[in-house]
This record gives C-alpha cells, structure tokens and sequence, in this order.
C-alpha cells in the first residue's frame, strides 16, 4: 500500500450511538468522519466519497443502504453494524448480503474485529503494494454473439476463485446491458460523467469511483447509462482515463465494449492487456471476426494480445471451433457451449448461471475453466481458496 495513501473512512451511526466509540480505535488508521445523521455526514465529506463505511444496521440493512443511498454514495467497502441478536440472524445476512454489504461487524464493536474489518476493506481496495490491475475487453464484431453474458459470468467465476478485486466496466453506452443481466439497478451509472473536465484527474477519480455499485457477489459493477443520450460527451480521452483509474482500483478489470469501431472502442482496446475476441462457430460471426482480426493488425496489436473465444458451440453445429479456427487462421483460445434456455431464464430473472459458484451445468463449468486460464496467462496464478469466516458473514472478501 502506498504510503501516501489516506484512506476516508466514514462512521454513520444512528439514534442509539453504537459507533460513538469507534473514532478512537480508529486512530492512525486514516481520516476518520463520524455522522450521527445524514446532514452531519453530507457537511463533513464535503462532496467526498469514503473509501470504507461502516453503518450502524439496527432499524435493518435496507434502512443503512438507504442512508448511503440518500447521500449519493458507493464506499470501496462496506460494513454493517449490526446488533449481536442480528448479526446472528439468517434473514439478516441474508438482507445485508442483498444490500451489497461487503462484512458484518457486531457492535459495540472490540478493537481486534473492529481493525481486522478495517484492514480486510483496505487490502480489498488498495491491493499489494505497487500492485496494477489487468484489463481485459470483451468484443465481437457482430451484435448478439453473447458478450455482455460471458463478460458478467466470466466476472462471477473469477470471483468466486478467490483472491482478485474484480471490476466490470459497460462500456456499450447506448445499449448497455450489464446492470440488468444482474439485477442491479444502480443509483449511479456513466451518465453524465462527461460532464467532469476530463483533465481534472481528482475530479474525475473522485466522481467515477462514487458510480461504482456493489454486486451481492463482491463483483464490483460500473453501469452504461440508463438514457440513451447520457454517455454522449464521454470522448475517447475520457475512456482512457477511466480505464487507468479503475486499473489502480482492482486486480482484473473486465470492460463489455460496444460493437461498433469508433475512437471509444479503440481507446478502450488499446488500454487493455488482452482481447477476448467472441464469435460463433457460424459464417456470419466468422466473417466479422476475420474483419476485426484485420483491424487489429492494422493498429498494431501483438497477435498474444488476441484471444479467439468460440461461444455457443454445439455438437451439432456444422462448424466446430477447430475448423472455424483454422478457417481465421488463429488458434482458439477457448470454447463457451451453447445452454440457451438457461441463459435465457437466467437473463429473465438477473442470476447468472455463475452466480452460484456450486454450477454444474455445461456453461457455468466452461466459464469457471475460461476464468481459471485467464488468471495463469495473466500471471495471476490458481484460484485461491476463500479465507475463512469469522464467524459472521463476509462478502467478496480479497484474500490475504
């Protein structure tokens, strides 16, 4: 962790001051802002979004998520306060899981849980020292190859491995389908983000990681606008900008990107460490997958920085991804099987076949078998066992 980092870290407690203690065993640990109410918090981050907050839960976890809510906040990492009769509760973690809290601290709190939820929240947020995340677009030249449901389910299984913040940027900004494949419905999106002067670094970091939403998983979403016009002013220089900024924010950043070329698409390709290049066994996609192959050496592109993933193959299809393969004259990286009645329920209902990290259905083990290639050819080495619980529950917790 860099040692100018200072982490904001906000304390929002509630009518029965469970939290009016914490401030002072957080001492060194950061700037910290305790709020008794909303006004008191909105008047002393001035604007600023807080790296971790912990939130006192007693009236429930939908009431605290409310609170952030209101305030127009996405912390890094958040904390549930919860009362000893809650934190035992089923129905409570179940809701504090729902409500994207990312652990459950009981208060009054001890020092020892109080700085262990503390510094689990940093690890999440900072990573190693000196540490850069991956990127990685997913593109397909034609529309409805599958892109946007590999990239969400490719994020949960990477997740689910263990030991990497994983982000997913929807950078299709007219046609963004990311948020509704999960079942988010962000209070803050893209939109608008244009308006922030793009040579404002501060500005814009501060503005774009208080649009990141929580995904119940521990996946960390940055949602397309929901109005069509709204990601209009994002240029191409903006593009770029956050894709270096959300690279220091996780280990491995997955950006859905729009199928059509422009100065966007092309700023989000060249900010990426490799390209899962998506097509189908079927001569239409094929014909577009040469098209792109074409245009990627044309921008110059090292040819290990393309990955051809075949999706939606099948045992009856007239094709299969060896032939189509040879036929494009590069290797296939890897194969995704058609399941479409699951993928068309799970779409219906916003659960990803991954959502579940048990799935054994024939997508849900490909996707889980792409994920665990990626992180070794990404230098990020064997899924990692999740760490245990501390007897609370914790959510997309970052191994240590």
């Amino acid at each position: 962790m860099s040692a100018a980092f200072t982490a904001l870290v906000l304390i929002l407690d509630d009518a029965q001051g469970n939290l009016k203690a914490v401030p002072p065993m957080l001492e060194g640990k950061g700037k910290v802002v305790y709020a008794g109410s909303l006004d008191d918090a909105r008047g002393a981050l001035d604007g600023q979004t807080p790296h971790i907050a912990l939130v006192a839960c007693a009236a429930g976890p939908a009431e605290a998520e409310g609170r952030l809510a209101d305030l127009g906040l996405t912390p890094g990492w958040m904390i549930a306060g919860a009362t000893s009769s809650q934190a035992g509760d089923p129905e409570f973690l179940r809701g504090a899981m729902q409500a994207r809290f990312n652990d459950i601290l009981t208060i009054p709190p001890e020092a020892g849980a109080l700085h262990e939820a503390f510094d689990n929240g940093l690890r999440h947020i900072q990573g190693p020292e000196g540490a850069k995340g991956k990127v990685v677009a997913l593109y397909s030249g034609k529309g409805g190859t599958g892109v946007s449901t590999l990239a969400v389910n490719l994020a949960l299984a990477l997740n689910h491995q263990g030991g990497l913040r994983v982000g997913v940027l929807d950078l299709d900004l007219q046609c963004g389908v990311v948020a509704s494949l999960m079942n988010l419905q962000p209070t803050q999106t893209l939109g608008k983000l244009g308006d922030v002067p793009v040579d404002d670094a501060n500005a814009l970091r501060d503005e774009l990681l208080s649009r990141i939403t929580n995904h119940e998983s521990g996946v960390r979403v940055i949602a397309s606008p929901p109005i069509l016009h709204d990601g209009l002013n994002i240029t191409a220089e903006m593009v770029g900008r956050i894709i270096k900024i959300l690279r220091d924010r996780f280990d491995l950043l997955l950006v859905d990107t729009p199928k059509w070329v422009g100065d966007r698409l092309v700023a989000a390709l060249d900010e990426s460490d490799q390209i899962l290049l998506v097509t189908e066994p079927l001569i239409p996609s094929l014909a577009k997958a040469r098209e792109s192959l074409r245009l990627f050496s044309r921008f110059e592109y090292p040819q290990e920085k393309v990955a051809l993933v075949f999706n939606r193959v099948s045992k009856e299809s007239e094709l299969q991804p060896e032939e189509a393969a040879q036929a494009l004259s590069r290797p296939a990286y890897f194969a995704v099987p058609e399941e479409h009645a699951r993928l068309i329920e799970a779409a219906n209902r916003g659960i990803p076949p991954t959502t579940d990290p048990a799935a054994k259905g024939p997508f849900a083990k490909a996707v889980a078998g792409l994920a665990e290639k990626m992180r070794a050819d990404l230098g990020f080495g064997a899924p990692k066992p999740q760490p245990k619980k501390r007897g609370l529950l914790s959510f997309g917790r970052k191994a240590s």
